[in-house]
């Protein structure tokens, strides 16, 4: 019929834009628990924007169900593996991770097999696999043998169970903005690979006798006071105080430390997007003689100018204009950026020191001070803080503080500055690694004390007298790949493990029983048929991934149409979306759910096609104001007699609300970054500061253009989300959820009374309303 025209053309219309793919990609994202933060205690920031970005993509393409799974369980296993497989195998890596001190490496393993497990049990096949953790399953033929098989596919993953603060999570993989970026990335990338194999391979049999040789060389010297930087990507102004640690370089540990008087370990982390490199400031009490800088200067590549600031030193405002400094520098600022940057300049406040140093690699730089009290234009302090920035070149900072004392109240402070916005990253290992002292530290270590990465910092620098040549080249593309995925969008991925690693059977799930027997990766027995792994050819993700669309497998189609129905009819085939097992809801018509989950299969794994399938019926376009006798009949609409009445979701509800008002913001491309709309000033960072103590995140509003985006790329911080986006329901992704729960709260009416974006979705509606002067009242209100 023509109405049936009408409707089937708008629905596909509906379906090729990208709101469609936006819109169906928040149930995906609920399912797989994805997230913007890590989870556990100071939850934080991880790189898991581009996985949302490639989920919406591939729904608006239409990918099929089976290789969109795939490429999620196992895209980094597939040969020559795209962007998109390897963003896509982030799956496994949006997982709850823990920095938490003194968490157990092993326990927290054991947690991230547990979650995987987990994980694949709910999003595809729709069972309570973790109810098998410590036992076999009560109710559904799944052992806990079953368990720690299904664990055991995951045991290729390089990832850690304990993660220091402020740690990149690595693997990552950088998603570029252009292809030609992205195959030279592929391309260095590969080089370094064969050339570190190279190396390696190279004999290091005189490696003993060389250490013995530079430590009788070495003179045991006194070790000075440093002071540190936070290697992390936090967003200005920040100030951190306490005990805090300062762990990673390139997602690796370094040192940690308490903050007092009496050590500092620090690693740079800030870049002026222009060129200069400032990180923040100290702040001291102290009196003292000299401050010192080591820097490190790439003899390829030679900075125009290297200097610092001292300011005064406020507590968590330092660095740049504030209203007493003075800033040193060597080498030319041949761009005036340096008076630009300073609105009051005066020639007292900005002195050239002298020449840049010839020497390249490490040198220390010197600028003697007098005492506490210093006059400086004119006025006095009494606190200092410092700044360090450079212009162009490549530079690494190393040590810098006093070289006599500290004070008892030393402060790190993060400052945004009135010159330009600057963001952080953690110091180039290359450059941290090639610092004298930290090789030193690492050489006074006995060798079968040393951590990881104080064995490769003694090999490398080994290898650095002994393979010139090839080290220098290695040096060279490593910066070339660094200075590159500087401007890209870093993302976690999957990367199988060279390590081999084990899981154990675990009696009643205790991590510290070792006498159950280590497990291999093998399918749940009750489903794999004859699909068996062998020693000399064990099973992977991989053979997870392909297995699961196996023809042979009957769950994973079932469990699909069955969320597809709950979708567009209110409630599914069988109503527990979570739970496919002897425990979940019967299915009203079991013979339908078959021939949905067939169909699905045979249209090639093809979710428009049964989006398509399900809105053309008759069921579908009913009304849904019930009769009486339904009413009495059917409360619970499982006849499908009759459509069913949909609360929106939380996201839904903040969109229609932008868009009656003209406000939502429309792109035909897919922001990879999550925006800050308005939320209560207090809430984020009280709750952080007391439940949590974590202080190192605060939540920026984002630009008002930037707030109007969809509330699908709201930032999604698990332990406090958006608290309008809790009130309506939204889960806080901290396990996988199939189906939301619906409440009825007065909280709800209360966001929607005093949340800012309904308050201006209001107003600037009702101006729009208003505007037009040639309408009366009633075509306004229609």
């Amino acid at each position: 019929s023509p109405t049936d025209k009408k409707f089937w053309s708008f629905r596909d219309r509906w379906m090729s834009e990208l709101a469609y793919a936006e819109h169906q990609a928040v149930r995906w994202l609920d399912l797989v628990r994805w997230a913007d933060t890590s989870g556990f205690v100071s939850d934080e920031p991880i790189a898991s924007g581009a996985y949302r970005a490639w989920v919406i993509r591939a729904i608006h393409s239409n990918q099929p169900y089976d290789q969109f799974s795939i490429d999620q369980l196992a895209g980094d296993l597939v040969s020559q593996p795209s962007d998109d497989q390897l963003i896509a195998s982030g799956f496994n890596r949006i997982v709850n991770t823990n920095c938490e001190a003194g968490a157990i490496e092993l326990e927290q393993l054991y947690k991230l097999k547990g979650e995987h497990v987990r994980a694949v049990g709910t999003v595809w096949m729709g069972m309570t696999t973790g109810c098998a953790e410590c036992h076999d399953h009560k109710f559904d033929p799944f052992s806990a043998k079953d368990y720690y098989s299904l664990a055991a596919f995951f045991d290729d993953l390089v990832e850690a169970g304990v993660y220091t603060p402020g740690d990149r999570r690595e693997p990552l993989h950088y998603v570029h903005s252009d292809k030609m970026a992205s195959r030279r990335d592929r391309e260095l990338a590969g080089e370094i690979e064969r050339l570190k194999v190279q190396i390696a391979a190279k004999p290091i049999d005189d490696l003993a006798d060389w250490e013995t040789q530079i430590v009788a060389e070495m003179k045991d010297s006194k070790s000075r006071t440093d002071f540190v930087w936070a290697a992390a990507e936090l967003p200005a102004p920040r100030v951190l105080e306490g005990t805090f640690t300062v762990t990673t370089i390139d997602g690796k540990t370094a040192r940690q430390t308490k903050a007092n008087a009496e050590t500092f370990v620090r690693h740079h982390a800030a870049e002026w997007m222009t060129g200069y490199l400032k990180p923040s400031g100290v702040k001291t009490d102290e009196v003292h003689d000299a401050w010192f800088i080591d820097v490190w200067i790439d003899e390829d590549d030679r900075p125009d100018m290297i200097g610092f600031q001292v300011s005064n030193g406020r507590y968590g405002r330092l660095g740049w204009q504030t209203e007493n400094y003075e800033t040193y520098y060597w080498g030319n600022d041949s761009s005036g950026e340096l008076a630009k940057s300073h609105p009051w300049s005066d020639p007292k406040r900005v002195s050239r020191v002298g020449d840049l140093p010839d020497e390249s690699g490490w040198i220390r730089l010197r600028v003697p001070f007098e005492k506490q009290i210093k006059e400086v234009g004119g006025k006095t302090f009494e606190r200092t803080g410092m700044a360090w920035l450079h212009s162009g070149g490549t530079v690494g900072w190393g040590d810098s503080g006093l070289e006599l004392r500290t004070d008892k109240a030393t402060t790190l402070a993060l400052a945004e500055t009135a010159v330009r916005r600057w963001w952080e990253r953690p110091m180039n290992r290359q450059v941290y690694e090639r610092r004298t002292d930290v090789v030193a530290k690492a050489l006074r270590t006995a060798p079968e004390d040393r951590d990881d990465l104080e064995t490769s910092i003694v090999v490398d620098a080994y290898r650095e007298q002994t393979q010139t040549e090839l080290m220098s080249r290695l040096r060279q593309l490593e910066s070339q790949l660094y200075v590159m995925r500087c401007s890209a969008m870093p993302v976690l991925v999957s990367k199988k493990s060279t390590q081999a690693k084990s899981t154990r059977l675990l009696h009643r799930g205790d991590y510290q029983d070792t006498t159950g027997p280590i497990v291999t990766a093998a399918l749940p027995e009750f489903l794999a048929g004859t699909a068996r792994g062998t020693a000399d050819d064990p099973l992977d993700r991989l053979d997870l991934a392909q297995w699961m669309f196996d023809e042979g497998n009957p769950l994973i189609a079932r469990v699909f149409v069955n969320r597809l129905w709950h979708q567009y009819f209110g409630r599914g085939i069988s109503d527990t979306l979570e739970d496919s097992g002897t425990q979940g809801e019967w299915p009203s018509n079991d013979a339908l759910l078959d021939w949905l989950a067939c169909e699905f299969r045979d249209s090639g794994w093809d979710r428009n096609h049964m989006v398509r399938l399900l809105t053309s019926t008759r069921a579908y376009q009913l009304s849904s104001i019930p009769s009486d006798d339904l009413r009495r009949i059917d409360p619970g609409n499982r006849l499908h007699a009759r459509q069913s009445r949909f609360r929106l979701s939380a996201e839904s509800i903040r969109d229609s609300a932008l868009l009656a008002a003209g406000l939502l913001a429309t792109t035909k491309t897919i922001p990879q970054e999550s925006f800050f709309p308005y939320q209560p000033d207090p809430y984020w960072t009280r709750s952080d500061k007391v439940m949590y103590g974590s202080r190192h995140m605060i939540w920026s509003t984002s630009p008002s253009t930037e707030q109007y985006h969809r509330s699908l790329y709201t930032f999604w911080k698990r332990q406090n989300i958006h608290p309008t986006m809790l009130a309506f329901d939204a889960p806080t992704r901290q396990e996988c959820t199939a189906k939301r729960n619906i409440t009825n709260t007065p909280g709800q009416a209360l966001a929607l009374l005093n949340d800012p974006i309904f308050v201006e979705s209001a107003r600037v509606m009702a101006m729009r309303i208003c505007a037009p002067v040639d309408i009366d009242d009633e075509t306004r209100i229609q």
